[in-house]
């Protein structure tokens, strides 16, 4: 029998084309049963990591919204050596979810996205992507233009997060509902455009502004 997730990574490429600086992003795959897997690679392109998928067929793909110096080597701070955490940038990222999946409250979702992408405008943010997630609601993910100059990665590290939490009050104060912990985590994963988000057996995809205002039945 034929192995679905497989069979749909050997025709379909990840959709990598909004995610900056990729050889510095560390990736993390669900397999089949129930484990993550840390891909000892540096991703450079769609098609290094669909050798990675199609070898492991895995449930979900997921990328990091930090860059790492030696991101393959990515681990926790207090369990790995300073040299496996070196903090370079972060993007930051929104996660508007409604529970549970519906169409009615992925409409309320496309709903929050849209005010939180006029936030941005507001507010200055340059909006590298949106995407619908796959499931329960959408990402918009946005490029930080501040610089964290600090010698220490650490202190760089806790600069980025600091930054995050000010623009989290901001967003709240607008009523826009967001999971916050995943814009102020700075370790945090997302899942990878283009990917399978096995929940629901739908694709993670890139959506333009245009795309985002149709209706979520267009969407689906």
């Amino acid at each position: 029998m034929t192995d679905p997730f497989r069979s749909f990574y050997q025709q379909h490429l990840p959709d990598l084309s909004a995610i900056t600086d990729l050889p510095h992003r560390h990736f993390r795959i669900l397999l089949p049963r129930g484990t993550f897997l840390k891909l000892q690679d540096q991703i450079r392109s769609e098609e290094v990591l669909r050798r990675w998928l199609v070898r492991y067929r895995p449930s979900d793909v997921y990328y990091s919204t930090s860059c790492w110096l030696v991101p393959q080597n990515l681990g926790r701070r207090e369990r790995t050596p300073l040299s496996d955490n070196i903090f370079l940038s972060s993007d930051i990222v929104f996660d508007i979810d409604r529970s549970p999946f519906s169409p009615a409250n992925l409409e309320l979702a496309r709903e929050d996205t849209v005010r939180l992408l006029r936030f941005c405008d507001r507010a200055g943010l340059t909006v590298k992507y949106i995407a619908f997630s796959g499931s329960k609601g959408f990402h918009v993910v946005c490029a930080d233009h501040r610089r964290y100059d600090d010698p220490s990665p650490a202190v760089r590290e806790e600069g980025a997060k600091a930054a995050r939490r000010d623009i989290i009050a901001r967003v709240l104060a607008e009523g826009i509902a967001i999971d916050t912990k995943i814009t102020a985590d700075s370790r945090r994963i997302i899942r990878v455009p283009g990917t399978i988000n096995s929940k629901t057996g739908y694709v993670c995809t890139l959506l333009s502004r245009d795309q985002l205002s149709e209706p979520v039945s267009t969407i689906l």
